[in-house]
């Protein structure tokens, strides 16, 4: 038998670094931390469970530690391909993002010049002097349009409807008291009474600057209303009303250009919550979210199974 016998020195040097950690140990558990955690006891639980792993892998057998290594290695490929896959997604999405806004922008910007054409016409329309003439005799005179005046009003209109064709007009009016000339309408597009009065009304409202009407869009399309002014002896006494009526349909086609490269896009040209014109069939709760406000440059939404 062999006496292992313990030098007094190293007695003393172990029993003054115990009681420096008891001392050590004792002052962090008499201190506290916020919340009741002791950090000392905190950060020597975690150095025994480190050092109890770490044990436990040396410890462990060959097969064990291979399998440890492929697991390891499998999570690792994981975490960095759903990253990859993340970036990639959003890389994605935000090419067609600027797609769209590229073709968004441009459809914009054309529709926007379609309209200021419109405005232009209407302004040229109202200033005709065959139309001045015979509007201005007719409120003079206080008698009845005869036919004579009305062939050359409708004329005079269906010679600009033939010359901006192009630019999505489906017929124009001329209306007043107790007359209306008028280009060819079907008649699934002629208006009632209130809805003459309504536009007429509102086109008073603006003193013979042009408003457009966006609140029969589902009904009876979008509508350009102006007030007729007299220009003679800059009088600015009312001669009547002109209205023109737009093809929405048409104008949202024609103007609205997506790349092939994502597939058939659909468009919805709305002013505010109010739809004009769309090329899908919307709910009100699928509306509603459409026009909610939005915290996000771009998103994708659900509506009618597909998704936009």
């Amino acid at each position: 038998l062999i006496k292992k016998t313990v030098h007094p020195f190293r007695k003393t040097v172990f029993s003054s670094r115990f009681l420096v950690f008891s001392m050590t140990l004792l002052y962090n558990l008499t201190k506290g931390v916020k919340y009741g955690e002791d950090m000392g006891m905190k950060a020597f639980t975690e150095k025994l469970h480190w050092k109890r792993l770490k044990k436990y892998i040396l410890d462990s057998n060959l097969n064990r530690k291979i399998m440890l290594i492929v697991l390891c290695n499998i999570i690792l490929i994981s975490i960095f391909s759903i990253l990859a896959f993340t970036l990639y997604l959003h890389t994605s999405n935000r090419l067609i993002y600027n797609s769209t806004a590229d073709n968004l922008s441009y459809s914009a910007s054309n529709m926007t010049n379609q309209i200021q054409i419109i405005e232009t016409l209407s302004a040229t329309v109202i200033a005709n002097d065959t139309l001045q003439t015979i509007l201005s005799s007719l409120k003079d005179s206080g008698e009845a349009m005869d036919s004579v005046s009305y062939t050359a009003m409708c004329t005079t209109m269906e010679s600009y409807l033939q010359q901006y064709r192009k630019n999505h007009i489906s017929y124009m009016m001329l209306t007043g008291n107790g007359f209306s000339a008028k280009t060819y309408i079907p008649i699934s597009q002629r208006l009632s009474d209130d809805v003459l009065r309504d536009l007429s009304d509102i086109a008073s409202d603006y003193n013979g600057r042009p408003v457009w009407v966006t609140k029969y869009s589902q009904s009876h399309g979008l509508f350009l209303v102006r007030q007729v002014r007299r220009i003679s002896n800059a009088s600015l006494d009312t001669l009547g009303y002109l209205i023109i009526s737009i093809d929405t349909e048409r104008l949202l086609n024609d103007c609205c250009h997506f790349s092939n490269q994502y597939g058939q896009a659909s468009y919805i040209l709305a002013n505010a919550s109010s739809v004009i014109q769309s090329s899908l069939s919307l709910s009100g709760p699928d509306a509603n979210r459409l026009f909610s406000d939005w915290n996000k440059p771009y998103m994708t939404l659900n509506i009618g199974g597909h998704k936009y």
